[in-house]
């Protein structure tokens, strides 16, 4: 009897340490691509959207915050792939959103440099009259 019930104890093991391995088999999210987000762009994207999000890995991969006037901090942004910001006449430093796949800044005033956005691949500046250089865009496949 005690034969059989350490055969099924070892079996039992191999299942929990096999499955274990399957669990694993898809990665967390890093830890460092996680970014909080501030207390005021989270309740503006509460009031935008109806949920509240706290940190950027919770953020949904399209995001539409076109005529979001009190819009300034958009550093947590960079993990959307779609993000519409069209007329967020407030927002000035977008070097966060480098990685953000459809971006539109139409309208966006205080934009200057959009240097670091040349892993964008369709990128909305029109009527973006601050800026002037787009040189180092030539990665962008729209422009």
């Amino acid at each position: 009897s005690s034969s059989s019930s350490s055969s099924s104890l070892s079996s039992s093991s191999t299942t929990l340490r096999s499955s274990s391995l399957r669990a694993r088999a898809t990665p967390a999210k890093s830890v460092l691509s996680v970014v909080p987000i501030s207390e005021e762009t989270r309740a503006i994207l509460k009031r935008h959207t109806g949920q509240d999000f706290l940190t950027s890995a919770d953020l949904p991969s399209k995001l539409d915050l076109r005529n979001c006037e009190d819009l300034v901090d958009v550093s947590a942004l960079g993990q959307v792939k779609q993000l519409k910001l069209s007329s967020c006449h407030r927002i000035v430093d977008v070097s966060a959103l480098g990685q953000v796949e459809e971006l539109d800044l139409g309208g966006c005033f205080g934009v200057i440099d959009v240097s670091a956005l040349d892993g964008v691949r369709k990128l909305s500046v029109g009527d973006c009259v601050g800026v002037t250089d787009v040189s180092a865009l030539a990665t962008v496949q729209t422009l």
